[in-house]
């Protein structure tokens, strides 16, 4: 046998209750990929002799005050004894080890939460004084319990993969709307140089995923783009609300059609650092997206810095896609928190109907998108008991040929955990 460094590995299963000195004939001394077993000993008194017929005997000490150690490799044919002095609050000790070695052993996973969660988003352009481009967005979303459905039990090995095996599920429903108008909105005909007029209405199912380290979601959407909508009427009737000119070119606006997207979105805490007297942490947690669906197709990726207190409560704050969003659900068990948070994101994309018009209609309102599109953002999020409320300033980058400057809009939620 070649002469190196190996570290003895323990088996583990037994909780501390359930312990005695038979737990440890199933040790075994790790060599590199190797792992050697001890199949038998001695207990006299406070000390344990092991012995291997295949590697003479070993002579070094086996533990320590400052716990498991490694242990040098003799010279081959060297005479080696293991020889443990353990007192009685040793062998507790080697209890507590195997509990807990079995404990780290297993996938990082949070406790069940038995609370499902409401969310209401709202984001608009005059949070930014604008009235352009990205207009209006408004969603409702409701997501469960960490528990999972019933009818994800019978779901497939690919899916469990992709979400996680041993993650927490919580399944969830969504309805939304989307606006986009020109930036010259008083025109009856609209500038066909410019952003046409669309509406999206949506409703959407999501399955979520997550350990204490990474977030999954499969969300789709069915919903109609065009009159059907009904972007004209909210758009419209809320200007009349707050005493506010009507948006004058909605009859030029892309016709109806049968939406139909699927997003898969992955997000990882790459770190996550907290400070063990104020409780003040640090995580930065870059995420995956891909979209595909005839509403809108791309790949996305992104990356957020989060700065303040509680932030395993959630993965950052919600937003309506395509977007750096974070998740529509917390765990309200850790009270009182907040963070502020900067991000970016980066889209690469092969489809939008909102800019390339109707999908079976070429002489319809459109424009010359910019595949390449990013958005920057910052923010603020507090959560006190059952209610989180953030807030999130966003500037987009042109979206396409002949866009006058960057579009900007704020984003505001308010959530109930219950």
């Amino acid at each position: 046998m070649p002469s190196g460094v190996f570290h003895v590995r323990l088996s583990a299963g037994l909780p501390p209750s359930s312990f005695d000195t038979s737990a440890c004939q199933s040790s075994r001394l790790r060599f590199g990929k190797s792992a050697i077993p001890i199949p038998s000993y001695n207990l006299s008194g406070n000390r344990i002799i092991g012995r291997d017929k295949s590697m003479n005997w070993l002579n070094r000490p086996w533990a320590n005050r400052g716990g498991f150690g490694p242990l040098q490799m003799p010279p081959q044919g060297f005479r080696r004894e293991v020889i443990m002095s353990l007192s009685h609050r040793a062998l507790l000790a080697c209890g507590l080890a195997l509990a807990a070695g079995s404990a780290l052993a297993q996938p990082s996973s949070p406790p069940t939460d038995p609370n499902g969660t409401f969310s209401f988003l709202w984001e608009n352009d005059a949070f930014a004084a604008t009235d352009r481009y990205y207009t209006n967005g408004v969603q409702f979303s409701w997501l469960s319990p960490s528990s999972p459905p019933p009818w994800f039990d019978g779901a497939t090995d690919t899916t469990r993969f992709f979400l996680g095996p041993d993650s927490q599920v919580r399944w969830g429903l969504a309805l939304g709307q989307t606006l986009f108008t020109p930036e010259d909105t008083e025109r009856r005909v609209p500038d066909p140089s410019d952003r046409p007029y669309a509406a999206y209405l949506f409703g959407a199912v999501s399955l979520v995923a997550y350990s204490d380290e990474t977030l999954n979601t499969i969300q789709l959407q069915i919903g109609m783009v065009g009159p059907s909508a009904l972007g004209e009427e909210v758009q419209n009737n809320f200007h009349d609300l707050i005493g506010d000119g009507h948006a004058e070119g909605w009859d030029h606006q892309l016709d109806d059609e049968l939406g139909i997207n699927l997003i898969f979105d992955r997000k990882w805490r790459a770190v996550s650092l907290t400070g063990p007297r104020t409780g003040l942490g640090i995580d930065l947690t870059p995420s995956v997206t891909l979209s595909l669906g005839n509403v809108a197709t791309y790949a996305a990726g992104g990356l957020m810095f989060r700065l303040g207190q509680n932030l395993d409560s959630d993965f950052g704050a919600p937003r309506i896609r395509p977007a750096l969003t974070g998740a529509n659900f917390y765990d309200k068990r850790d009270g009182f928190g907040w963070y502020v948070f900067a991000g970016a994101e980066g889209r690469a994309i092969a489809r939008d109907i909102f800019l390339d018009g109707n999908t079976f209609d070429g002489d319809g309102p459109h424009v010359d998108k910019r595949i390449l599109v990013g958005d920057a953002q910052a923010g603020l999020s507090l959560f006190l008991g059952s209610t989180r409320l953030t807030y999130t300033y966003v500037i987009r980058t042109e979206e396409f040929e002949g866009q006058d400057g960057l579009s900007k809009f704020g984003s505001a939620s308010l959530s109930w955990s219950f």
